[in-house]
């Protein structure tokens, strides 16, 4: 890869972070305390349950339901799914999940526009 190659993404992941921040820092200036603690937990949850069925599907063990998953998401957890399912590579070729979960997460930003704009 080429200096210059190399300068753009770096440019590209920068822009991406700093746009992110600054939607966090926006919806956490509109959400009370208790509510981005709820969240926090929520996502860190997800994550883990999400990253514990992919590896119970690597060992062929009794794996986690779907609508546990999708349950998760949709108490607020969608954030914390999606890196896990793009972390681990979970979940990303079933269709039929991620129609479901794409919906959920509608959902959640849905929930989450109301919470702010109230």
């Amino acid at each position: 890869m080429k200096d210059s190659e190399v300068e753009h993404r770096i440019f590209f992941y920068d822009s991406v972070v700093s746009i992110i921040s600054g939607i966090i820092f926006y919806i956490c200036g509109k959400l009370r305390l208790k509510m981005i603690f709820f969240l926090l937990i929520i996502n860190l949850l997800t994550f883990g349950i999400f990253g514990l069925d992919k590896y119970k599907a690597k060992r062929h063990h009794r794996r986690i339901p779907e609508h546990v998953l999708l349950g998760l998401s949709l108490a607020g957890g969608f954030a914390g799914a999606a890196c896990s399912m793009i972390l681990f590579n979970h979940k990303v070729s079933k269709k039929s999940f991620l129609v479901k979960f794409i919906l959920v997460v509608l959902i959640d930003l849905v929930v989450l526009y109301r919470l702010i704009r109230h």
